[in-house]
């Protein structure tokens, strides 16, 4: 018996009923917030580095910015990820960690269409594409992603060509990034075949999307000056007190040792030295200090262990 609209009318079991609103509910729509919003992903070392940058260059209270340092600091909703901040500042590893979140439901980072991503070292993307960091980056919501990276691809023959592609594919190239039937014909096989037409095409599409900073212009307008700064109390007190451990320990490293083969003289630790020197240039340059204390039945244990010797 046929259906008014055409279709069959074929009797289904509880079974099959309940497959067909569990399958809806899984594949329905889902609802996405709009943001303006940017998300920066950097290496979580990076963090701080970029809140100094935006506080050095943006007036007080000019920007909303979340720095975020782990999944714990997202907000509770969507909503709020997405309308009360400018720029959203999250690390590498939360992004990794979207992968595992997919598999349990819809992360709240893909609930919300940012106005913008930038990825900073955006290397890392060429070079993990098919982990979990490159599968997160490539989720995301946005119409205009960027790549911050001095190093695009690293230096290895012949195959350097193949780190754009991903890159090319997390902007959404339309003549490449999104055909990789067309980067292969187009660009890397005539490439690996040092065929010079691919490097025409290669050169037309980096001038297109890439935005090349030259250090050496940079320099032209950069005036350096040398400034030396007197001794904090806090910088001489630390310089004075590596001091002290470097004499200690040249002291007390000869005892009992005829061959010298612990001292930081003994031409086999140069390693050991120039680490020590080297710690005594920075400690010129800034200053901090950390209280030790000496317990008394420690001392006296070092001494009785001194005399026995």
């Amino acid at each position: 018996m046929s259906h008014p609209r055409g279709e069959f009318n074929v009797p289904i079991t509880f079974r099959q009923v309940k497959d067909r609103v569990f399958f809806r509910s899984v594949v329905g729509p889902k609802r996405i917030f709009l943001s303006r919003a940017t998300l920066v992903i950097v290496p979580v070392l990076l963090t701080e580095h970029w809140r100094d940058q935006i506080d050095m260059h943006v007036e007080m209270e000019g920007l909303k910015v979340l720095r975020l340092f782990s999944h714990d600091d997202l907000p509770d909703t969507p909503l709020q990820l997405a309308t009360e901040y400018d720029i959203i500042i999250i690390p590498f590893d939360i992004i990794a960690g979207l992968h595992n979140e997919i598999l349990q439901g819809m992360p709240l980072l893909l609930k919300v269409h940012f106005y913008r991503v930038i990825v900073d070292e955006g290397h890392r993307i060429s070079s993990s594409h098919v982990s979990n960091f490159g599968i997160g980056c490539d989720k995301l919501k946005t119409d205009i992603r960027r790549v911050m990276t001095g190093t695009p691809t690293p230096y290895t023959p012949r195959t350097d060509v193949d780190h754009l592609y991903s890159l090319l594919t997390f902007v959404r190239d339309e003549a490449y990034g999104l055909d990789k039937d067309a980067w292969r014909v187009g660009i890397r096989d005539p490439y690996m075949r040092y065929r010079t037409e691919s490097l025409d095409r290669l050169s037309r599409l980096l001038e297109s999307i890439m935005i090349r900073a030259d250090k050496s212009i940079l320099r032209a307008k950069c005036h350096v000056r040398n400034i030396f700064l007197n001794f904090s109390a806090d910088t001489a007190e630390s310089y004075n007190g590596l001091i002290r451990m470097g004499k200690i320990n040249l002291i007390t490293s000869d005892w009992f040792d005829e061959g010298h083969e612990q001292s930081l003289l003994n031409k086999r630790n140069k390693g050991p030295a120039s680490t020590f020197v080297s710690n005594l240039r920075k400690a010129c340059c800034f200053g901090g200090s950390m209280e030790v204390k000496f317990y008394r039945n420690d001392v006296v244990d070092m001494l009785l262990l001194l005399r026995d010797k």
